[in-house]
């Protein structure tokens, strides 16, 4: 009995829980959203609360914001509060909005689900303080081009320079717009450095981009757009707690300017090009590796032939395929093409290697023809040819050959009589016996070769008899031990091969990212990796694997970012941190 009534008092306590939870009721749901303030100017942000109330997992609809509003600024809250039996649900986001335009702007209703919010309004005037000389220094954009008239598809240099003084924190800087829309612009290099302008000191950051306009005609370059803050930092987050909604600092001021608009103009292909692909460079050359270095060639035994193009100027992609005339009897297997760019300040040299295998089915005398490539200095201004003189081959006989080759009497004939010296017509007794002693030695090989191979079936019989089980699991037990830190290291290798164009890399770093998280049995080629993956990543890495034998080299694969579509995947077990595209504007 004594126990019953211990317990007694935690059963009332275990009832009236039960109660109240069963009482708490969530209330319908309700949106409402209140400004910071009614008044503000352009570089005066404000602060949006939106605060739904009861059972709604819906998320509000910014979109209705992005007309007159840039939102800079969002935070998340959430409250559950139990009162009279009513259990209330909050949900919180305060947003801090720059508007983009003075006048009476209207802050439209936000759908939340099926709810939506009232409307509210916001004057937005002018800048309400002066702005003397010292303000509007505090940050300016700079543009140059190395030229202001090129070709088209030539290289042209476009340098921006962005100056913040001090006590200036960059927030964004958009990339240089062209007026042409078949206009490519990649990024060379950037740097930050400190210079003085007009007697004051400034920070710069300093962006190299290559220009290649496919569209002729008269382009405006520029409408570069920054946005920074000046003055003291935010308000501490003790001051958020205390105030959320409190204005902000008056010291920190919205500081925005915009670049000018420089203007170039692309020339089409000069009438004195008479070359079947435009190649505009500043310098471009053919070489090849000497395929005689490696000693005579025989008959029957395959060659490689190593021929490189690298030009200034162009990239990779624009670089024409090799193709090479080839007389009869003489077969080559192409190997697949390495294309490179390389980056630096001056611009990109793009490389591409061709590799062909040649095999002779007869000894004699091949004549290659020579190689010629018409590209356009672009520094000169005219004509040049690339140009790969002719080789001629000197096929030896392949071993066992009926009919003895004998060079014609050059100087490089008598070098391989010395080292391979030809039967003497008159002494067939040797020639009978060396064919005889041939033979012999083709039997004992094949005997050779047909016992090893019945030695290796039994000895992999007798292994895959005694292997145990267990080695499987400790296989895989290895397996998931591996390093988990390697995935980010291959994400930023993807990136980087596609803004280098850089199709091997590419290709490389997706392997290795199907290594990562198929261990156990990694696939070897590109078509084996996409069929492991969903539809997005396996179009990515189809296109990619397509260009290495297309002869044209499109370079549509780079239309893919490799970080969303790694992030988006549901493969990928751990979310790196997303890296800025460029370093950042304040250190």
């Amino acid at each position: 009995m004594k126990c019953q009534h211990r317990n007694f008092p935690d059963l009332i306590l275990s009832v009236l829980i039960v109660s109240l939870l069963f009482w708490c009721v969530p209330l319908a749901a309700e949106v409402e959203v209140k400004l910071s303030r009614n008044t503000t100017s352009l570089e005066e942000p404000v602060r949006l609360q939106i605060q739904i109330k009861g059972d709604n997992p819906a998320s509000p609809d910014l979109s209705v914001l992005q007309d007159d509003f840039e939102i800079i600024g969002r935070a998340t809250q959430q409250n559950i509060s139990i009162i009279n039996g009513q259990m209330t649900k909050t949900q919180g986001l305060n947003l801090t909005l720059l508007p983009k335009r003075t006048g009476r702007l209207t802050i439209p209703p936000i759908p939340v689900g099926t709810e939506l919010s009232t409307p509210l309004t916001l004057e937005v005037g002018e800048v309400s303080y002066e702005v003397d000389e010292n303000t509007a220094a505090r940050a300016f954009i700079r543009l140059e081009l190395s030229k202001h008239q090129a070709y088209l598809q030539e290289e042209v240099i476009l340098t921006l320079r962005l100056y913040q003084a001090d006590g200036v924190r960059g927030e964004s800087l958009s990339e240089p717009q062209a007026s042409l829309d078949d206009t490519l612009l990649h990024l060379l290099h950037e740097e930050q450095y400190q210079a003085e302008h007009e007697g004051q000191s400034y920070r710069v950051v300093e962006r190299r981009y290559a220009v290649y306009a496919y569209q002729t005609g008269k382009m405006q370059l520029g409408d570069v757009r920054y946005r920074g803050r000046s003055g003291s930092n935010s308000a501490s987050i003790f001051d958020l707690m205390r105030d959320p909604f409190g204005n902000p600092p008056q010291e920190s001021r919205i500081i925005r300017t915009q670049s000018e608009q420089l203007e170039l103009e692309v020339l089409p292909v000069p009438a004195q090009f008479t070359g079947e692909r435009w190649l505009p460079a500043r310098n471009l050359q053919i070489i090849e590796r000497d395929i005689e270095s490696n000693g005579p060639i025989q008959a029957g035994k395959p060659a490689s032939r190593h021929i490189m193009m690298f030009a200034d100027g162009l990239s990779a992609a624009q670089l024409p395929a090799i193709e090479m005339e080839l007389p009869a009897g003489l077969k080559q297997y192409p190997q697949r093409p390495q294309a490179k760019d390389n980056l630096s300040r001056d611009g990109i040299s793009g490389s591409r290697q061709t590799s062909v295998t040649l095999v002779a089915t007869e000894a004699g005398s091949y004549y290659l023809p020579a190689i010629e490539i018409p590209w356009w200095n672009t520094e000169t201004n005219r004509q040049e040819l690339a140009r790969l003189p002719a080789v001629t081959l000197e096929i030896m006989p392949g071993l066992g050959a009926s009919t003895p080759y004998v060079p014609p009497p050059t100087s490089a004939s008598k070098k391989l009589d010395d080292l391979h010296p030809q039967p003497a017509l008159d002494e067939p007794a040797e020639v009978a016996a060396s064919g005889e002693d041939g033979n012999r030695l083709a039997v004992w090989l094949v005997w050779g070769l047909g016992i090893g191979w019945l030695a290796t079936l039994a000895g992999w019989w007798m292994s895959h008899r005694r292997k145990k089980p267990e080695a499987v699991v400790v296989a895989k037990a290895a397996v998931e031990e591996q390093p988990q830190d390697q995935l980010p290291e291959i994400i930023e290798a993807l990136e980087t091969a596609y803004q280098a164009t850089d199709q091997e890399a590419a290709r490389r770093a997706w392997l290795r990212w199907g290594q990562y998280h198929w261990a156990d049995n990694p696939p070897s080629n590109l078509n084996r990796l996409a069929k492991r993956c969903n539809h997005n990543i396996a179009l990515a890495i189809n296109i990619l694997d397509r260009t290495f034998y297309s002869p044209e080299n499109p370079d549509d694969w780079r239309q893919f970012s490799p970080r969303e579509l790694l992030e988006s995947d549901n493969v990928t077990q751990t979310r790196p941190v997303r890296r800025e595209n460029l370093i950042p504007l304040n250190p």
